[in-house]
């Protein structure tokens, strides 16, 4: 027994008699019933809720709740915890920086399929070879039409070239390259032929007639009525994990209101499938270990049959390491089981600790099972006289303790949180555990008459409920807001305080520690507020959107938005923009011109997002896309109005944004001739914004305005066109510096040979958001004679100066 405790526990035990090691059964009972949880879980679990940032965290972390932890038996618990601590932190460190092919050259490569996604000449398959877990995609622009969908399991042969995956560029934006390594990903290559040289093995084949098979009866079950066929993928959704059917509104919809978990199986989906389960076994009189026997073995074959995913892997992991203490009747602690839990998934995939959905799912457990019996305590007296208010109570503070513990990661990783999220949770959990329920029920009676159909109705209309329930919070008071990313010391404190806080109550501490926290989150909002008043910052940002123009004034009260890129640049670059710096509202939105690289990104941006007010030079443009965008603005209720030299669009203190050109609408034949043109001006510093700007335009402007716009910041003209810019006007302007919004490798061959040359010759330094991604200039203090701070995503180099302020000369 003893040496089985050593094995588990890692911690030396004194060895007894050896024929106290007989008894294994008991030996495995009696550890499950050790406290070790709390000092298993809370390392590991602060390993991944720090990941994002520095391993440095799970030490730190881990340290400030130490003192608020009860250690028994003391040294070898802190013991336990600074090894799995350690351990964590070297998970962390040991997965590769980047996703780098084994193989630049051309070369055919042969895996097996575990997951095909997208479709047409987007269509990418996730392969398992022998150099490790491989992305091929179908190369961007080719002739190449992938066949029908491959089923999983089969073995691919493919000839390949080597891809890149490139990070983010602007503020916010998705990190694909950091999402492919969190899913174990070692390489991505591109494809312009592929075949399938084996079909699956038995064992695949199996798993794929049996998925086949509960889609086709699920289909059967749920009903066929067009306004049911929402409701019914959202079924197929949360119970097979067939995601297919759902359209990018309806997810857009969940995320927004902070609801995403509930179409991705997690442990809510394990938790009533085992529970179903169980109930059938007893009704049928199998003997209690059967019954969880048969259970178990039902969950291993569900994870495959959903896909394999590893979110549906974790739960199902999760679940498995309650089984020793169920199965032999002596329970653990829960924090035990979570604990091992996090460790076996680490062990497993270690790549997950990257990963969003294993920090989320992870904390989320935690803080749930730490709050659950502080809360339940503080309930106590009420549940014994109205039982239900306390269940509502019960359920609303458990939300809210959840919501605050997750608030330092959904803002650091994807700057989205949902305030009515606890609310809603109140409605759309019970809602959703009776569609899930449901449809179970409705697969497990399918072969009888009348029921399935039956289940099949109550599924859908529990999904007609839950997607009324989630557009509701969605596009209501308190859904999608922005957030900023806290400060790494202030996440930090944040994230102490609410591990500490439930195990603070075991030994009297809690108000006290409650009244500090509140008096120091207190404390730093106060603090934000009077450093941001004292700055007074401006900041001019330079959005990297490919081939069109976005750029980002953040001045000292309000936001202004200058063009908004191509059509996907509103939801790929400027709404995570936004959302990164915390911002939930555009005072003015700028469109220099009716071209679609200009005002593309703002039809989705206007649907989505809160607006004041959209200026334009008045003229109109005549695609369907420009029609499309007036029709949004108009049904969202935000006016539009055309501005003219002299128009003042902002003024605050020392800071305005004036128009200079054009004099009226139409000044010009051609529409870039007619671009708004703006100057921004703080303290002697002055940003000039051109638009399309063509000769005709430049000339109107050195006449009219020659002199205020001497040596301000340049956004050269028409992505560096050689048509719209010329020696002289940049020989007359000389200006500060000169910025280029330009797409790669784009089919224009900007900017133009003869810019470049003269922009050299005349030795104006010159940035380019091909080059440098988004580019960003920072003005802090109220002296003239503070320097601006010039700053981008990415240097030459490729390496990362935005975060650390750069400073060029």
């Amino acid at each position: 027994m003893e040496i089985g405790k050593a094995l588990l526990s890692g911690i030396p035990w004194r060895i007894k008699p050896i024929e106290s090691t007989l008894n294994w059964r008991r030996a495995i009972a009696l550890r499950y019933r050790y406290q070790y949880g709390l000092y298993t879980a809370v390392p590991v679990l602060w390993a991944c809720l720090g990941s994002f940032t520095t391993g440095l965290w799970a030490d730190l972390g881990f340290l400030s709740t130490l003192f608020f932890l009860e250690l028994r038996p003391g040294k070898r618990m802190a013991l336990q915890s600074l090894g799995f601590t350690i351990f964590s932190i070297y998970l962390s460190m040991a997965s590769p920086s980047h996703p780098m092919p084994a193989n630049v050259e051309a070369h055919t490569i042969r895996g097996t399929l575990v997951e095909e996604t997208g479709s047409g000449n987007r269509t990418a398959w996730i392969l398992e070879t022998q150099e490790g877990r491989i992305r091929v995609q179908s190369s961007f622009g080719s002739r190449f039409v992938p066949m029908d969908p491959i089923p999983e399991g089969s073995l691919i042969e493919a000839k390949v070239t080597a891809d890149t995956v490139p990070g983010p560029t602007n503020p916010g934006q998705f990190d694909f390259r950091s999402h492919l390594l969190s899913q174990g990903v070692v390489a991505v290559y591109k494809t312009d032929s592929l075949r399938v040289a084996a079909r699956p093995n038995l064992l695949h084949r199996a798993v794929n007639a049996l998925k086949d098979g509960l889609s086709a009866a699920l289909n059967h079950t749920l009903p066929h009525a067009p306004e049911c066929q929402r409701a019914s993928a959202l079924v197929k959704a949360c119970l097979l994990g067939d995601t297919r059917s759902l359209d990018a509104e309806l997810v857009e919809d969940f995320r927004n209101s902070g609801m995403l978990h509930i179409i991705a199986i997690s442990g809510q989906h394990i938790g009533l499938l085992a529970m179903i389960l169980l109930q059938v076994c007893s009704i049928l009189w199998l003997p209690r270990k059967v019954g969880f026997g048969a259970t178990a073995l039902a969950v291993a074959v569900y994870v495959p049959v959903c896909g394999g995913s590893v979110s549906v892997a974790r739960s199902a992991i999760m679940l498995t390491c309650m089984l020793p203490g169920i199965f032999w009747e002596r329970p653990g602690a829960t924090m035990n089981n979570l604990g091992w839990a996090a460790v076996a998934c680490l062990v497993w995939r270690p790549e997950q600790i990257l990963s969003l959905g294993f920090q989320l799912s992870f904390a989320a457990t935690f803080f749930l099972v730490a709050y659950s019996r502080p809360f339940a305590v503080a309930l106590a007296p009420l549940r014994r006289r109205r039982a239900a208010l306390a269940g509502i109570y019960a359920a609303l503070l458990m939300s809210a303790a959840l919501y605050a513990g997750l608030y330092p990661i959904l803002a650091a990783s994807v700057h989205l949180v949902s305030p009515s999220s606890p609310l809603g949770n109140l409605v759309t959990i019970p809602v959703s555990s009776a569609m899930i329920a449901s449809a179970c029920l409705a697969l497990l009676a399918y072969p009888l008459p009348l029921l399935p159909g039956l289940f099949g109705e109550a599924a859908a209309g529990c999904a007609r409920a839950l997607l009324a329930s989630v557009h509701a919070l969605a596009h209501g008071p308190g859904g999608a807001c922005s957030a900023q990313t806290l400060a790494t010391g202030w996440t930090i404190i944040l994230l102490a305080w609410l591990v500490a806080l439930p195990f603070a109550v075991r030994k009297g501490r809690a108000r006290l520690l409650f009244a500090i926290g509140m008096t120091l989150i207190a404390g730093r909002w106060t603090y934000g507020q009077i450093r941001d008043f004292i700055q007074d910052k401006a900041v001019v940002e330079y959005l990297d959107v490919g081939q069109g123009d976005a750029a980002l004034l953040r001045l000292p009260d309000a936001v202004i938005l200058i063009d908004a890129g191509p059509p996907n640049a509103g939801r790929d670059v400027i709404l995570p923009c936004l959302r990164a710096h915390g911002i939930n509202r555009l005072d003015r939105v700028i469109l220099t011109h009716p071209d679609l690289d200009h005002f593309g990104g703002l039809a989705y941006l206007a649907a989505r997002f809160s607006i004041g007010m959209v200026v334009y030079p008045g003229i109109e443009g005549e695609s369907q896309a420009w029609l499309d965008l007036r029709n949004i603005l108009k049904e969202r209720g935000i006016p539009v109005s055309a501005v003219r030299t002299g128009d003042t669009l902002y003024r605050y203190t020392e800071v305005t944004l004036r128009v200079l050109a054009p004099a009226f609408a139409g000044q010009f034949p051609d529409k870039n001739d007619n671009s708004v043109i703006a100057l921004l001006e703080r303290r002697g510093r002055k940003f000039l914004f051109t638009g399309d700007m063509g000769v005709p335009e430049t000339e109107f402007l050195m006449r009219a305005s020659r002199e205020d716009i001497q040596g301000a910041v340049l956004k050269i003209p028409h992505h560096g066109s050689d048509r719209s810019n010329c020696l002289g006007f940049l020989r007359d302007l000389h200006p500060e510096r000169a910025i280029i919004s330009v797409g790669r490798h784009n089919r224009f061959g900007h900017p133009g040979l003869l810019t470049v040359k003269s922009l050299d010759s005349l030795e104006i330094p010159t940035l380019r958001t091909s080059q440098r991604g988004a580019i960003r200039c920072e003005m802090i203090g109220r002296s003239n004679s503070a320097s601006p701070q010039w700053s981008s995503i990415l240097d030459a180099n490729g390496v990362d100066s935005y975060r650390r302020g750069a400073d060029w000369d």
